[in-house]
């Protein structure tokens, strides 16, 4: 039988150890330890997708407070083209400058796969009530570079400077 997560937005869906995995390297963690965490999640049962969350943040914490961080500041976005952004820049909504406490002229990373790319972010006007909070817009050419197709799931987080 296999074990089911109850999502954020309350619908049921079946674990996948894979996603956690990919999230995990995504934010610096080795493959290895990224497979143990997972595995490790997936004996619980009948968790939530935000007890997932907290549990391998706790875990994350324990083996290094930098990822753990990371990990937590990490959002995921889809992704839209706009075909006069200047390449290198991500037009953000004015929802997500907030949630991940950027200003303009910050730099993000995209992560997508095991592909990346730092841009730099300029705020959008949340000009309509319909406008979808959770989606960037990049140049054809910075989605080309990390393979990213339209609507594309990717994750974001500020730039921290090493």
């Amino acid at each position: 039988m296999s074990v089911k997560v109850k999502l954020e937005d309350g619908e049921m869906e079946r674990f996948h150890r894979s996603y956690i995995v990919g999230s995990l390297e995504t934010v610096g963690l080795d493959h290895i330890t990224a497979k143990g965490i997972a595995k490790d999640i997936e004996k619980h049962k009948g968790m939530t997708e935000h007890d997932i969350k907290i549990k391998i943040f706790q875990k994350l914490d324990e083996i290094d407070p930098k990822i753990a961080t990371k990990y937590k500041d990490t959002k995921k976005v889809r992704v839209s083209s706009e075909s006069m952004q200047a390449d290198g820049n991500a037009l953000i909504p004015e929802f997500l400058m907030s949630y991940l406490e950027l200003r303009n002229g910050d730099k993000i990373d995209v992560f997508h796969g095991n592909k990346n790319s730092l841009v730099r972010v300029n705020g959008l006007k949340d000009m309509y009530h319909h406008q979808d909070h959770n989606m960037i817009f990049l140049s054809d050419r910075d989605m080309k570079d990390i393979d990213i197709k339209e609507r594309s799931l990717v994750a974001i987080c500020k730039h921290q400077e090493s």
